[in-house]
């Protein structure tokens, strides 16, 4: 390292500055894949756990292993290259804020601190909380630790910025009094931004609408399962298995359907029309033994058929049955529709089609015409008796 330094200090000043840059900016590189190769060696070993919920926490140590290698081979360069000691690395100036303020490095390096704090507690926090023993001590289901998980992040990410200004000695209260009319057009800008966020708060509160709940919105014609609901927005998955994401202030401002707030069994039911003159006991048995046989239709509550209507060309019918298996309901349908139709066939029973008699009737008007006697120059043609 003495040799290095005698040989910089043989060249040219503006030879030596950029030398000195480029040999810290390969140092730091270096020390960048070091601390990502520590963390692959890391992710190896056999108490590390490779599940889902481990992801992100695997995500936030690669970031601290790869920026330790960072400022390690940073600190190396600027100890053995720019002949700096601890002390007065840390005591470097490298902006100047006003005459009597400056960010040292000794302030990024506080501010660097606060958030890896910060992401390593949220990591644990979730790890605690929501993926692991929490769930058990805690009377809370999996989609309100969830959601309450959310809200502690933006908290935590809310103070570790507070605290990175502090650290950094950037004076809040005057940043704030001279950004006001960007914060101002900010806030108009977002407004619905933070709408969703004011109903996402309102929907973890009011506990209406929970991780696992089939829901149906009137004014999407959108109807799915919740899989996650986050400050902003819900993720719902459609009966077509498709991922939606719907901004929250929808379910504030419009009519939700959940099938699953009371309980997580649904009522549904299917319609059928037969000709007049059918066997209505023997509808009603087939009605009642199709829904009895399929396999994802409860048995108590039992099927009930409801004779509904004396309609126009049928005797109209309605059978209801309750099931778990919300997200299937249109499959169970089908399935009944099939069954009833079949059993409907085999016993005779028809399912008409709507009916109309027409009636023609002749035009009295033109009858009227035909009977006038017809007159040719004031004399009258009709014959007399």
């Amino acid at each position: 390292m003495d040799s290095i330094q005698l040989w910089l200090h043989g060249l040219p000043e503006w030879e030596t500055l950029i030398l000195q840059i480029l040999l810290t900016l390969v140092s730091s590189a270096l020390g960048w894949g070091a601390g990502r190769g520590a963390f692959a060696l890391f992710s190896r070993l056999p108490f590390v756990k490779k599940t889902e919920a481990a992801r992100e926490g695997q995500r936030a140590f690669r970031w601290i292993f790869s920026l330790s290698g960072v400022l390690i081979g940073f600190a190396m360069a600027v100890y053995f290259i720019w002949t700096l000691t601890p002390r007065e690395l840390l005591a470097l100036p490298l902006v100047e804020l006003s005459d009597t303020k400056q960010i040292r490095v000794s302030n990024l390096l506080g501010a660097l601190l606060v958030f890896v704090a910060a992401r390593i507690g949220i990591f644990y926090f979730r790890r605690l909380f929501v993926d692991s023993g929490g769930s058990h001590r805690l009377p809370m289901d999996q989609g309100r630790r969830l959601a309450v998980f959310q809200i502690g992040r933006y908290i935590v990410y809310l103070l570790a910025i507070l605290l990175m200004l502090t650290s950094l000695n950037i004076n809040l209260s005057v940043l704030i009094a001279s950004s006001a009319a960007l914060f101002i057009g900010i806030g108009l800008a977002l407004q619905n931004t933070f709408s969703d966020i004011a109903s996402g708060i309102v929907i973890l509160v009011d506990r209406t609408i929970e991780v696992g709940d089939v829901i149906m919105l009137d004014s999407l014609e959108l109807e799915g399962k919740v899989k996650e609901i986050r400050l902003r927005s819900t993720i719902i998955e459609t009966l077509d298995a498709m991922t939606v994401i719907v901004p929250n202030s929808r379910f504030t401002t419009t009519n939700v359907v959940n099938w699953s707030f009371n309980d997580k069994v649904t009522r549904f039911r299917v319609r059928v029309g037969v000709a007049y003159g059918s066997n209505v006991q023997l509808v009603r048995k087939i009605l009642v033994l199709a829904a009895q046989n399929h396999g994802l239709i409860l048995n108590k509550p039992e099927p009930k058929v409801r004779f509904t209507e004396f309609g126009e060309s049928s005797l109209d019918f309605e059978l209801l049955f309750w099931t778990s298996r919300v997200m299937e309901y249109q499959d169970i349908k089908s399935d009944l529709r099939f069954k009833i139709e079949a059993d409907f066939r085999k016993n005779g029973i028809q399912i008409p089609f709507p009916q109309r008699d027409l009636h023609i009737v002749s035009d009295f008007r033109q009858q009227e015409k035909e009977s006038e006697s017809p007159v040719v120059d004031g004399i009258d043609m009709e014959p007399k008796n």
